[in-house]
C-alpha cells in the first residue's frame, strides 16, 4: 500500500461504508434482505482488500485522485454483485444513484459557485498545470490529458479536456472489471448538472472513441450521454423483473 493511502486508510474505509449504506438502501427497494446483506458484506470484504491496490497518481497533488478512490468502491461493489449474478449494467445504475445522492446534498448556490471556477483565469491556469503534469507520465496508472480553452462571443468560454489515457480504465483492467468501462462516464452529467457546467460527454472511451473529450460550457444545459441513458433504461427493466 502506498504511504499516501496508508495515511488515510481509515478515512477511505469510512467513506466506503457510507457508499455501501446508500447502495444497500437502493437494493432493498427491489431485492430481499438476505441477498442485499450478503452483497454488502462481500463489498466490504472486497474494498478492505482493494485499498492497498489503489493506484497512486500523485495523492493530494492530483485533483483526479478522488476519482480513483471512488472507483475503488465501485470495483468492490461490482465484484460483490457479480458473485450474486448481477451484471455491470445494474452495478453502474446503482453506483450512479449513489453518486447522484452525494451531489444532491450540495446546495445549488454552492454548486453554481464551484462550477464557475474552471472557467476563470485562475481555474484554467490550475487545470492546465495539472494537465501538463499528467503529460509527463510520472505515474503510469494516471490520466494523460490536454486542455483547450475556446473563446466565444462576449465572455462565453468553453473548456475542453481531452484524455489520451484514462486512469479509471487502467484501474478496471487491472482489477478484472473491464465490463464497467462502457459506463465510466455516468458521473459526468451528474456533477455537471449540480455545478451548472454544461458538459458535453458524447465523445468518450466509454462509447468506443479513441480519446475522451469532455467539453464544458456553462451557458448551456447538461445532457445525459446516450450510452448512460441506455444503461439507465436497461437497468430499470432488469430490476423490475
Amino acid at each position: 500500500m502506498h504511504k499516501y493511502y496508508m495515511s488515510k486508510e481509515n478515512k477511505i474505509l469510512k467513506s466506503y461504508g457510507k457508499l455501501s449504506k446508500k447502495a444497500e438502501s437502493i437494493l432493498l427497494e427491489v431485492y430481499d434482505k438476505d441477498t442485499v446483506t450478503e452483497i454488502i458484506i462481500k463489498t466490504e470484504e472486497q474494498y478492505k482488500n482493494i485499498i492497498p491496490r489503489l493506484p497512486y497518481i500523485g495523492g493530494k497533488n492530483n485533483v483526479m485522485t478522488p476519482i480513483i478512490e471512488f472507483n475503488g468502491w465501485i470495483i468492490s461493489f461490482y465484484k460483490a454483485m457479480n458473485q450474486k449474478g448481477f451484471d455491470a449494467t445494474v452495478v453502474a445504475y446503482i453506483a450512479r444513484a449513489v453518486f447522484l445522492s452525494i451531489f444532491n446534498k450540495i446546495p445549488k448556490p454552492i454548486g453554481a459557485l464551484i462550477g464557475k471556477v474552471p472557467f476563470t483565469g485562475a481555474g484554467i491556469k490550475f487545470f492546465k498545470k495539472q494537465a501538463e503534469k499528467s503529460q509527463l507520465k510520472q505515474y503510469p496508472e494516471d490520466f494523460v490529458y490536454t486542455i483547450e480553452v475556446i473563446k466565444k462571443e462576449g465572455k462565453e468560454v468553453e473548456v475542453e479536456f481531452e484524455f489520451l489515457e484514462c486512469a479509471v480504465h487502467k484501474f478496471y483492467q487491472a482489477e478484472d472489471a473491464e465490463a464497467l468501462k462502457v459506463f465510466c462516464n455516468f458521473g459526468d452529467p451528474i456533477y455537471s448538472q449540480r455545478f451548472e457546467m454544461g458538459v458535453n460527454a458524447d465523445h468518450t472511451f466509454a462509447q468506443g472513441c479513441h480519446t475522451c473529450r469532455l467539453n464544458y460550457n456553462n451557458k448551456r444545459p447538461t445532457y445525459t450521454p446516450s450510452n448512460v441513458q441506455q444503461m439507465i433504461e436497461e437497468a430499470q427493466v432488469i430490476m423490475k423483473k
